[in-house]
């Protein structure tokens, strides 16, 4: 693996200084490290971690603006009567959730979806429904 041989590169006092990060990072981070599952010492782990998070933020940077276009046609489409619509775009919403690993991203999301589509809106009241259900499916798809 391309970060073992990065680590074994590394001297002590690096080797160190990446222990004693790791040691300050907050539960949830420490908890996301050791979850990857990553062989080794912590070190090997928090770097593994931090290569992993680099990756899955550049995937996200270039995926943002198609995720928020998808969404933008899919929104309006939330309150429909028609239940076979709904349950497809329900559907296709989710799984866009699903894509988006990131919860503090998928916030900004929702943030500039609001932006781009408030001031566009001749039914504000409607919109703001359509995002109440956006938000919940967003939870309930990282909940299963």
């Amino acid at each position: 693996m391309i970060v073992e041989t990065v680590v074994s590169s590394l001297s002590q006092s690096q080797l160190d200084a990446l222990a004693q990060k790791f040691a300050a990072q907050p539960k949830a981070v420490k908890q996301a490290v050791r979850a990857l599952g990553t062989a080794g010492n912590e070190s090997l782990q928090y770097a593994t971690y931090i290569v992993v998070k680099a990756a899955n933020d550049y995937i996200s940077a270039q995926m943002r603006d198609v995720w928020v276009q998808r969404l933008e046609m899919l929104i309006p489409r939330l309150l429909t009567k028609d239940e076979k619509l709904l349950k497809s775009t329900e559907n296709a919403v989710a799984q866009i959730a699903l894509e988006i690993e990131d919860v503090d991203q998928r916030a900004e999301i929702q943030v500039t979806l609001k932006k781009n589509l408030l001031p566009k809106s001749t039914d504000a009241y409607t919109l703001l429904q359509c995002f109440e259900r956006l938000a919940a499916i967003f939870t309930s798809a990282w909940k299963s």
